[in-house]
């Protein structure tokens, strides 16, 4: 959808005849907690949150078919350093997931891109605004608009942090079994 409309009516007229999709990602930051906190954000969000820990905050952006990026939330803008405006059209895999440093996250999507059939999950490695890697893993969904555009919908948590933790426990339990 674009941006802006010459009125309300174009707007609501566009909607109503295709399809209307909303970022909504700036209108706020929300914490749900309780006992039945997995089963409401199942709900209402788009995503399994049950594939994410707790405490996990996930972004999301889509990709058409070309990998330019469509919509990007706000906690993108923050694990990545981008602002938003920076990155819509650009090339994802140019800018982000770098071709050169690993081709295979680029030539993954556009076989899958090609095929309509997405890996469901993934793992791989971003690069910052500022040039830190970042390991991601992503969930992804393929939509296709009435007029046959592909568009992957990609939900991504930061596993970095994780990913250490659990290679500092794996090199301490080697240390561990080579004392005994």
């Amino acid at each position: 959808m674009p941006v802006w409309y010459t009125g309300v009516l174009d707007e609501h007229n566009a909607v109503r005849k295709a399809a209307g999709l909303f970022d909504v990602a700036h209108m706020g930051v929300f914490e749900i907690v309780g006992p039945h906190a997995a089963e409401f954000l199942d709900l209402v969000c788009s995503n399994y949150v049950r594939w994410f820990d707790p405490g996990t905050s996930f972004y999301a952006y889509f990709l058409d078919q070309d990998g330019r990026v469509v919509i990007f939330n706000a906690r993108g803008e923050e694990v990545t350093g981008y602002p938003r405006a920076e990155l819509l059209g650009k090339d994802w895999f140019s800018t982000v997931a770098p071709r050169e440093r690993d081709p295979r996250p680029a030539a993954t999507f556009a076989e899958d891109m090609a095929t309509r059939k997405l890996h469901r999950e993934i793992e791989n490695n971003i690069r910052t605004r500022t040039g830190e890697e970042r390991r991601i893993v992503w969930r992804n969904s393929l939509m296709v608009t009435p007029d046959g555009q592909r568009i992957s919908v990609a939900v991504g948590a930061d596993i970095t942090e994780q990913r250490k933790a659990q290679a500092e426990l794996h090199r301490y339990r080697h240390h561990l079994e080579a004392l005994v």
